[in-house]
């Protein structure tokens, strides 16, 4: 299960706990064991939470994002991704 999560996720560069949890039809504290394996290992890194306006009507476990590290160069540097909060907040299908 872990080499598929590393596929998934490296396809991807990013996803939600809830979208990785649908995709492997696992419970959200399995996919979080599961992903703090490779946090460990620092392949995977949580994001920072996007901003929400508190609109109440976002899954926290759409807004828990999770990212495939690739390590580019010498120095090991961090690709960071961005995250548009509006991609993923309930509220932004209903405006």
């Amino acid at each position: 299960m872990l080499s598929r999560l590393k596929a998934y996720l490296r396809q991807r560069g990013q996803a939600s706990l809830a979208d990785l949890g649908n995709h492997f039809d696992v419970p959200p504290d399995a996919m979080r064991g599961m992903l703090e394996q490779w946090i460990r290992r620092d392949k995977v890194k949580r994001l920072a939470a996007p901003q929400c306006d508190g609109c109440t009507q976002c899954d926290p476990t759409g807004m828990e994002i999770y990212a495939w590290v690739e390590k580019s160069g010498e120095g090991g540097e961090v690709v960071e991704q961005v995250i548009d909060a509006s991609a993923i907040c309930g509220k932004a299908d209903k405006v």
